[in-house]
């Protein structure tokens, strides 16, 4: 299951881009998606699930990939597996 952060470091984009400055720097502000993958038994590393379920999990990142890369801002996507 996937659900939204209940905590984002990331909003969607809602409008267009602000280009800020500070100093010589210039930046945008994170725009995107922040998401959980919500896994039946939380407290088994990713080399110990069996391979029907090291496959479900891989699929389940592998589409959510391919449909954060359709949204017209998204320009990186970034998949990574936090334990404990």
């Amino acid at each position: 299951m996937v659900i939204p952060n209940k905590f984002p470091a990331f909003a969607p984009f809602v409008g267009k881009f602000t280009l800020r400055k500070d100093g010589p720097y210039r930046w945008l502000p994170g725009e995107g998606f922040h998401e959980l993958f919500i896994a039946r038994d939380h407290e088994r590393h990713i080399p110990e699930l069996t391979a029907e379920e090291a496959n479900a999990l891989v699929r389940a990142y592998r589409d959510r990939y391919r449909a954060l890369a359709l949204e017209k801002n998204i320009a990186y996507v970034l998949i990574f597996h936090n334990h404990g």
